[in-house]
């Protein structure tokens, strides 16, 4: 199995050079990138999950929230960065 994360706000130009994926995906993964690092919520959890997401990469000075308990466990911050782990067993109760 592949490990997989996404990263907040990734550059939608490469991704529109893959033409194995739908026109749409590009912008739905922008919107739950956003979405999820300004304002999670489950529902954005499982969407991504879905996805095989597994973890999320959030650009701190790019958020003002602080805090992803509620949704993922996060495993450590580095600088300007926290990586969010979606796999936290509560969230799958």
């Amino acid at each position: 199995m592949r490990r997989r994360f996404l990263a907040q706000g990734v550059r939608l130009y490469l991704l529109l050079q893959d033409q194995s994926i739908s026109k749409d995906e590009p912008f739905e993964r922008l919107s739950r990138s956003v979405s999820f690092a300004n304002q999670p919520s489950m529902d954005v959890v499982r969407k991504l999950q879905a996805r095989n997401v597994t973890g999320f990469v959030v650009i701190l000075s790019l958020t003002k929230r602080d805090n992803w308990s509620q949704y993922g466990r996060e495993l450590f911050r580095v600088g300007n960065y926290a990586y969010i782990d979606l796999t936290y067993s509560s969230l799958n109760e």
